[in-house]
């Protein structure tokens, strides 16, 4: 396994040191292109003006971090995804769970050396500017988005090796992020006056929710050198660790069950296509305004989601000619959907 992890890191470097140059770039133009603080001037005319600081600008290294955290599951293990990748791998002299562990480390790798590369180059261009920050924030941050990142890129990871080929494992990915925003952005939609909590974001459920509240979080943090209220972040901390490590442990404990021969096959797990379709068409259909229902719009509307629909598992199955289980569950999550809508009309 040694000799294992030692190429894998010598494989990693050229990708690293590429993925390294972008984001330092990115982020250098960033930070010298952006305003870090703004003059106030002070009322009743006596000429009196102050400096506020205007954004701390860990929004760039935390988009490349955020990018590079779904890029990477996919240059990782796409391998599993091709027949002769897939054999060539598994016929090393090492477990799959080993295997599986060496390509996380190699990850991690490709993740976290750009973004410290690019976050750090950030604050000390910070540094030579003239700026009014709380400066102790910036390595604050760092820390705390290091475990953010790792868990983010368990649960893209995880994700995306529940697929059997690359567009799959692409579209499992997507659709997951938003899946668990779907019925609470519709109780938004039904409800406009719903009294949620002040603690509740529909954006929290999603995987990257806690990395962009963090950064919301410690921006105001160093502008303003006073700690913001943890409420929004109360619950969203234990949400997302469970998250990564529910995925985390998915990841191995599946390793040893993958099969060789399901490598560019069609993706039957439930994670994917099976789940996928049925949940956004009934989240979508539910949606449709009962006082629409049966206008011309409406009508247009329905049959869009339902070619939607039918295109999703054509991709799916890879041929026109689906399965009855398939129309059936397509019907069925329609109809519930309409139903619900009517429902939550009458109500």
């Amino acid at each position: 396994m040694t000799k294992l992890l030692r190429y894998e890191m010598k494989r990693n470097l050229l990708p690293a040191a590429v993925f390294s140059a972008i984001a330092c770039l990115i982020v250098g133009i960033v930070y010298m292109s952006s305003d870090l603080f703004r003059i106030s001037v002070a009322p009743g005319g006596n000429g009196g003006f102050a400096y506020i600081p205007y954004d701390s600008l860990i929004s760039a290294p935390t988009a490349v971090l955020a990018v590079l955290c779904v890029a990477v599951p996919v240059m990782q293990f796409s391998y599993r995804m091709k027949g002769r990748d897939i054999d060539l791998w598994y016929s090393l002299p090492v477990t799959r769970e080993k295997l599986t562990f060496v390509r996380t480390l190699g990850g991690l790798m490709l993740i976290f050396v750009p973004y410290t590369l690019s976050y750090w180059l950030g604050f000390v261009i910070v540094l030579l500017r003239e700026n009014y920050f709380a400066l102790y924030g910036y390595p604050l941050y760092y820390l705390a988005s290091l475990p953010l990142g790792a868990l983010l890129f368990g649960v893209y990871s995880f994700l995306y090796t529940r697929a059997s080929n690359i567009g799959d494992g692409l579209v499992c990915m997507a659709g997951w992020t938003f899946a668990l925003m779907l019925p609470f952005a519709f109780l938004s939609v039904r409800f406009p006056r719903l009294d949620l909590p002040r603690s509740f974001s529909v954006w929290q459920l999603s995987p990257f929710g806690l990395l962009s509240w963090a950064a919301d979080y410690f921006n105001e943090f160093i502008c303003a050198d006073a700690l913001p209220a943890l409420l929004p972040l109360a619950w969203t901390i234990p949400l997302t660790v469970l998250e990564g490590l529910g995925a985390y442990t998915g990841l191995f404990l599946t390793a040893r069950a993958h099969k060789a021969e399901n490598g560019g096959q069609l993706s039957s797990s439930l994670w994917c296509y099976r789940v996928l379709v049925p949940v956004y068409v009934f989240i979508l259909a539910s949606s449709l305004s009962v006082d629409a229902i049966g206008t011309q719009l409406a009508c247009i509307a329905g049959a869009f989601l339902l070619v939607g629909g039918f295109i999703c598992f054509v991709v799916y199955r890879r041929s026109f000619r689906l399965k009855t289980s398939d129309i059936i569950t397509l019907a069925a999550a329609f109809g519930a959907g309409i139903l619900v809508s009517v429902l939550f009309g009458i109500v």
